[in-house]
């Protein structure tokens, strides 16, 4: 029995050892695959899904602008003749439509990228604040060296069975994240205002508040119960409106190295995709304001044209 004792002693402090040099070595990697991954996968999926539908933008563009010069190398001189009016309003009309289209299709096209932008912005921060808690659990999970209890110290011969008893419970409650040995932190959560997607801006529709029907004074002296008076109601308390969350709920767990570094980490992927995605919604929104100013200016061109053209034919 001496001699299983000690063995069991050894390789006990030899999983000690293991534990302490094993488990740090694989926070950083632990950290950087989890957190820093949110934001490269949200990333990936957002680039892909802005550029599917700038593809398809472009097309209708293309198809537009190929359309509108067949107008203007219909627009020759020989239709500045009164006999062909007709011709030249019914030209007209098609540019008209043809210009009202691309309008429309540039209108549609901002408001399904700004459904992008909001929806890929909330997806991402729910998956950093999840990511980060589980993380957390995680990390707050895995045994530390104190909490592989030998049997005995290395260094008494003998101890009594009830005290073997009490560190073996103590292992227990250690290993069940109650030991007292980190001193507690409650990690501050993630903004969740910051960098935020303006509706109106991409044509994205926002609902309207319903607004009260303006009721008759006899209505509203119906509706007022008599002042002292009994069976009088009392008033509903006015309805207040739910205050704005600007920060996911902190996450209650212990201070340590590892747990700074899983924090920096969690920070460092949200400042990472805040610069990205502000980029690329100021990008996509001048990309498709250059559209929309290209294409009046050609309006107006093609206006001139056609005046020129009348000018010259009276």
């Amino acid at each position: 029995h001496e001699s299983a004792r000690r063995l069991q002693d050894e390789i006990v402090l030899e999983l000690r050892k293991l534990v302490d040099k094993a488990i740090p070595d694989q926070h950083s990697s632990i950290a950087e695959g989890v957190l820093k991954d949110i934001f490269l996968v949200e990333k990936g999926l957002l680039e892909q899904e802005v550029q599917r539908q700038w593809n398809e933008l472009k097309s209708e563009v293309d198809r537009s602008e190929a359309l509108r010069k067949k107008h203007e190398t219909r627009l020759t001189p020989a239709l500045a003749n009164p006999n062909r009016r007709g011709d030249l309003e019914k030209l007209k009309a098609e540019e008209a439509q043809r210009a009202a289209a691309l309008v429309k299709a540039l209108e549609d096209a901002m408001q399904k990228l700004g459904t992008t932008f909001i929806e890929s912005r909330e997806r991402f921060l729910k998956r950093l604040v999840r990511g980060f808690e589980s993380t957390i659990v995680i990390l707050d999970s895995i045994p530390r060296a104190t909490h592989i209890q030998s049997t005995d110290d290395v260094a008494v011969s003998r101890v009594s069975i009830k005290r073997r008893m009490r560190k073996s419970a103590q292992a227990v409650l250690a290993a069940a994240g109650t030991s007292s040995e980190l001193p507690a932190r409650a990690w501050d959560g993630v903004p969740l205002q910051e960098f935020l997607v303006d509706k109106k801006e991409w044509g994205v529709l926002v609902p309207e508040e319903p607004k009260e029907e303006a009721a008759s004074p006899k209505a509203k002296a119906k509706a007022k119960p008599a002042a002292g008076r009994k069976g009088g109601k009392t008033p509903e308390p006015a309805e207040t409106k739910p205050q704005i969350v600007t920060h996911s709920k902190p996450v209650q767990s212990y201070r340590s190295e590892a747990h700074k570094l899983f924090f920096a980490a969690r920070n460092d992927a949200y400042q990472l995709f805040r610069a990205f995605f502000e980029d690329k919604v100021q990008s996509t929104k001048e990309a498709c304001l250059k559209i929309r100013s290209s294409e009046k200016i050609k309006s107006m061109s093609w206006e001139s044209m056609v005046n020129q053209l009348l000018q010259g034919g009276e």
